[in-house]
């Protein structure tokens, strides 16, 4: 019943990160397995949504996890006015996978010019990180689904400081 999962290991438990549709958007789930098949929502309400009046007040979408220094982060796409075609990428963080907090300085990252390779929408942010680069591999579209459906893979980075 969700989209776009994304797993993170934490000891011995499988944590599962998906979208899931209500009448108003997609919100973020998360459930957990120990046997890696059966998963078992953590909660029957979302662990994220997105601020009404915010630039992701419509809809949240396809998040990605990954931990570092004991805080798990997660990178979400976001919309005001499309169910799945976010413009813009939040950065959020967890101590527990249960609360998040999204940082104040959202959107972090935002679709291109129209046209572009990425200039209708964003989605399923992996970033990777060396010593002097941050780097974020992501799926975008040139345009909305209703006049360009070709996505594409693209990739922006920056330099540590």
């Amino acid at each position: 019943e969700g989209r776009a999962p994304d797993v993170l290991v934490v000891r011995d438990t499988l944590f599962l990160i998906y979208q899931k549709r209500d009448p108003a958007g997609y919100k973020i789930y998360m459930a957990f397995s120990i046997d890696g098949r059966r998963f078992t929502p953590l909660s029957p309400h979302p662990v994220f949504t997105g601020e009404a009046g915010r630039w992701d007040a419509k809809s949240v979408s396809s998040p990605r996890l990954w931990i570092h220094n004991n805080v798990y982060y997660m990178l979400y796409g976001g919309s005001t006015d499309f169910e799945n075609e976010p413009e813009f990428l939040g950065l959020a963080r967890s101590k527990d996978l249960r609360t998040w907090e999204a940082h104040p300085g959202n959107p972090v990252f935002g679709a291109g010019m129209h046209g572009t390779a990425d200039g209708g929408a964003i989605w399923s942010p992996a970033v990777y990180e060396t010593e002097t680069w941050i780097v974020m591999l992501y799926e975008g579209s040139r345009g909305k689904y209703n006049w360009d459906q070709l996505s594409s893979i693209c990739m922006a980075w920056i330099a540590k400081r």
